[in-house]
């Protein structure tokens, strides 16, 4: 479905206010799942971390007090260790990210919005009783 695939294409691009845009939009029930409202939420703090959209100070701190962490310890069993881990990135400037190592490194990798683009992708199409094509 088209909606499924430019939620994937916001999410990979780091653009995740307009991917939750486009899932309310949908009345896509994946937003109902604590799970993936955490993970998208977990995402966006981390692109306004890494400079995408607005990304000042004052705004990634208050995406993390206001979004982030209502949710961390009610979304799922390990959202407050991933809550507690994401906010290390609150320690490093922009311009140090890119020397980061262990977890807090993973979490600014391509590899993570993809896997979150791709969870929410199948998580969408599930729930829209999309069939994956047969080859």
């Amino acid at each position: 479905s088209a909606v499924c695939s430019s939620v994937r294409a916001a999410i990979e691009r780091g653009d995740i206010d307009n991917a939750i845009s486009i899932l309310r939009e949908s009345s896509s029930p994946v937003l109902e799942d604590p799970r993936y409202l955490f993970r998208l939420v977990k995402q966006k703090f981390v692109e306004r971390c890494r400079g995408q959209g607005q990304g000042t100070d004052d705004e990634v701190i208050a995406c993390a007090r206001d979004e982030l962490a209502p949710m961390a310890l009610d979304a799922y069993p390990e959202a407050y260790v991933e809550f507690k881990s994401v906010l290390q990135l609150l320690l490093y400037p922009k311009e140090a990210q890119k020397q980061l190592h262990g977890p807090a490194k993973t979490l600014l990798s391509p590899s993570a919005r993809e896997e979150l683009a791709s969870s929410v992708y199948h998580a969408m199409r599930q729930t829209l009783n999309i069939q994956e094509p047969q080859l």
